[in-house]
């Protein structure tokens, strides 16, 4: 009941202005100009171009939203925290992601998750997991973070990963192991609600 009364709120929260389908005015001209001399010309790219996807996208099949999303955040370059961050271990928000055009998996995982919930998917069939990647040359396991979609209860998982360009079920994933563990789905969770404050 607790976790149904969670997807209600964040869903109200998210048709608020916050997550409105009105334009913010960073795209007025003043604005982007600002945002340009503030972050560079190539993060305003990155900016602009997020926004011609989500117009593009917001009146699709919620199949289309998948891949739309998942191949425009899947051209970002991927960096460790530390090379980004100089921090062993950051969440980066949308914004952050955005105007760097890199990071490591649970920032892909973040920027799919909170653009498919602006663009009307229910949070309820999206979730940020915690997986082990099997690395193929090293035959070693490694922590890694994807977005799952749930069309409905019962129903395979859809992988939305930066590893894997293509949106597989998770039968056709055999280099991913989802971990279950409550400990780490909590840490995500409160992560998460974190994160939702940022908006661009």
């Amino acid at each position: 009941m607790a976790k149904f009364i969670h997807y209600i709120i964040l869903t109200m929260f998210l048709n608020m202005n916050l997550y409105g389908d009105e334009q913010p005015d960073i795209l007025k001209l003043s604005s982007i100009s600002q945002f340009e001399k503030k972050y560079g010309k190539r993060a305003k790219n990155r900016l602009e171009s997020y926004y011609q996807i989500l117009n593009k996208t917001k009146t699709k099949s919620t199949r289309e939203q998948l891949i739309n999303i998942n191949n425009f955040f899947n051209r970002f370059q991927y960096k460790e925290d530390q090379i980004n961050w100089n921090k062993s271990e950051y969440w980066a928000n949308i914004k952050e992601f955005i105007i760097k055009g890199s990071g490591d998996c649970e920032d892909y995982a973040i920027a799919k998750y909170f653009t498919l919930l602006r663009l009307g998917v229910p949070p309820y069939k999206l979730k940020i997991t915690y997986s082990k990647l099997l690395n193929k040359r090293t035959k070693t396991k490694i922590p890694h973070m994807v977005l799952t979609y749930v069309d409905y209860p019962g129903s395979q998982a859809l992988i939305l990963d930066n590893t894997v360009k293509k949106i597989l079920p998770f039968s056709k994933r055999n280099d991913l192991i989802i971990i279950k563990n409550p400990s780490i789905k909590k840490q995500i969770s409160k992560k998460l609600d974190q994160l939702l404050i940022y908006k661009i």
